[in-house]
């Protein structure tokens, strides 16, 4: 994205799903390896809960790419 053309619309859709019982764990390297793979067919088979979705835009020129560099802000940030 660094190389992108400045002006332009980003468009995003975040979805968080659960998958299976018990406590809620989060995912590690593997496991969204394992969901990456076998996505759309846990999603057909209803395996997947879908519990949020989001969507937003933002200009391509708003994006800042102090990459090292972070803020207080960015600290606390997980995704």
């Amino acid at each position: 994205m660094p190389n992108g053309p400045l002006g332009d619309t980003i468009e995003a859709k975040i979805q968080t799903y659960l998958y299976g019982d018990g406590e809620t764990v989060r995912a590690d390297e593997e496991d969204l390896a394992f969901f990456r793979e076998h996505f759309d067919e846990l999603d057909a088979s209803d395996a997947l809960d879908c519990i949020s979705d989001h969507s937003f835009s933002f200009e391509s020129d708003e994006l800042d790419f102090g990459y090292g560099e972070e803020s207080e802000d960015e600290e606390d940030l997980e995704l």
